[in-house]
């Protein structure tokens, strides 16, 4: 099913500072037996972001400039990643707090995850909202 994506971050750092994130892209959305899959491109930099959903998990690929990168978001569970940048890795944990999922087929719908990112030294908290709508374009 073709859709039209519109995603929205927010972050909020350590110091209260609060970062927002937002964008529009179109993707594709397959029900398959066991899994929702969702690919789509976002940005200037050409990142190409697939999302699966299995079960109550939430795996997130990424990959910019030749660097893939995957979050794996499980509620009630702490995962150790590694996120890889053009200036090198970057090991974090993330724990889930929530994921909700309302996307259906022929539909759309919302993905929305709540989640904390521990990078050691300072930890943020963050929201990711993603809103599905189906569309007929080429």
């Amino acid at each position: 099913m073709k859709v039209k994506v519109e995603y929205k971050a927010q972050i909020t750092e350590p110091d209260g500072g609060i970062q927002t994130q937002s964008g529009k892209a179109y993707g594709l959305l397959d029900f398959l037996e066991d899994e929702l899959l969702l690919i789509y491109s976002e940005g200037a930099a050409e990142q190409n972001t697939k999302l699966s959903i299995t079960g109550g998990s939430v795996t997130l690929t990424s990959t910019t400039e030749g660097f893939e990168r995957t979050m794996r978001f499980v509620p009630g569970q702490k995962i150790h990643c590694c996120y890889a940048t053009p200036h090198g890795s970057i090991g974090l944990h993330i724990s889930t707090r929530s994921i909700v999922n309302t996307l259906k087929p022929g539909i759309g719908g919302l993905l929305a995850l709540s989640y904390s990112l521990d990078f050691g030294e300072y930890t943020t908290q963050n929201l990711m909202q993603i809103k599905l709508t189906p569309w007929e374009g080429k």
